[in-house]
């Protein structure tokens, strides 16, 4: 996955908090339409101010995988649905919307089912985007 596609920990955050969700079989979508997001701070010494903007290349899709601990102990499982997850948006990055933050939230029901069944989710899942 190149760097560009890459989204960081505070701005999946906010995705997580502000974004708009997509219920699927194996995993939920969450997603923001890539317009400018304002966010607050909300340290005490800086509560209510403005403390950055969410700001998106229009012509990038931008994504993150989160495979929670408790879906299995073992990281190299976790690990494997994320390079499968991975895998089939960057062989379909161009069936999705420009200018779209996508974090995939996995769910249990994800264990053990191959690359050709997660790829046809999300499929289904970014037809409905």
């Amino acid at each position: 996955m190149f760097k560009q596609h890459r989204l960081k920990g505070e701005e999946i955050k906010i995705i997580l908090k502000h974004g708009k969700i997509i219920f699927g079989k194996f995993f939920n979508l969450k997603f923001s339409n890539r317009q400018i997001l304002k966010f607050q701070d909300k340290t005490p010494e800086k509560a209510g101010k403005m403390k950055g903007l969410l700001k998106n290349n229009p012509k990038i899709v931008r994504f993150a995988v989160i495979v929670s601990k408790k879906l299995d102990k073992r990281s190299t499982r976790r690990n494997l649905i994320k390079r499968r997850i991975k895998e089939a948006v960057r062989l379909n990055l161009d069936r999705i919307k420009r200018g779209v933050d996508l974090v995939f939230l996995t769910k249990p029901e994800i264990i053990g089912r191959n690359y050709k069944e997660i790829e046809n989710e999300i499929l289904c899942l970014l037809k409905k985007l």
